[in-house]
């Protein structure tokens, strides 16, 4: 039987849905979406980092949702900081999309900020302090 943790979303899957909200990424940023819901869902398991657990709404409801504030705010280059950061969204996203941002993540919570740490250093995200 296969979990969702272990069902990755295909890269298609995740091209077709920022399509929807006409955003464009490279392959690269692709495969860091994956393994960020990878993470994410593995750590979801015994921390309670958000209600939603099914891929497909994390893509669309964090991911998505996340990103399109790229369209309305021009954030190409500077500094962000995500206030109660929680699971990394938006700040994670935002970072992904736009690299060059220098993005600074405030988690009270040390478990949640702990998550953060481990995701930074598995997508290996330069610019970017927990």
């Amino acid at each position: 039987m296969t979990t969702d943790v272990e069902r990755p979303i295909s890269r298609e899957t995740v091209r077709r849905a920022l399509g929807e909200f006409q955003i464009s990424i490279e392959t690269q940023q692709v495969v860091l979406i994956q393994q960020y819901i990878k993470i994410l869902l593995r750590w979801n398991e015994k921390l309670n980092l958000t209600a939603i657990r099914d891929p497909l709404e994390i893509l669309y409801r964090h991911f998505c949702e996340s990103m399109f504030a790229t369209g309305a705010i021009p954030v190409d280059k500077g500094r962000i900081a995500d206030i109660g950061s929680g699971p990394g969204f938006p700040g994670i996203p935002l970072k992904i999309l736009r690299p060059e941002l220098e993005l600074c993540l405030v988690e009270s919570n040390v478990k949640k900020g702990t998550f953060l740490a481990e995701v930074v250093r598995e997508l290996q995200l330069t610019n970017t302090r927990c």
